[in-house]
């Protein structure tokens, strides 16, 4: 039950990733990305269904400079933080 709470989390960020791509908000977009698979990564779980593809087609629409752009600072902010901002961009507060 622990765990199901940020893998609901990650999977709704995942969907926030898309959204930020559609919208051409590329250098956010990466960001989101890189905190769920931040997030994928410290929860040792892989997401499947149709988050994983959507995980998948994020990852394979963004460019390597993006992406370690996005990485570096999901990094920093780790999977708590990372959610928390992405809410913030969701919400259009960042």
């Amino acid at each position: 039950a622990a765990l199901s709470m940020p893998v609901q989390e990650l999977g709704l960020a995942t969907t926030i990733a898309a959204a930020v791509l559609h919208l051409g908000r590329t250098a956010e977009a990466a960001t989101v990305w890189a905190v769920c698979e931040v997030g994928f990564d410290e929860l040792s779980w892989t997401p499947d269904g149709e988050a994983g593809e959507l995980y998948e087609a994020v990852r394979a629409s963004l460019d390597d400079d993006a992406l370690a752009a996005g990485r570096k600072e999901a990094v920093q902010m780790g999977m708590e933080r990372g959610l928390a901002w992405v809410g913030q961009v969701a919400r259009g507060e960042d």
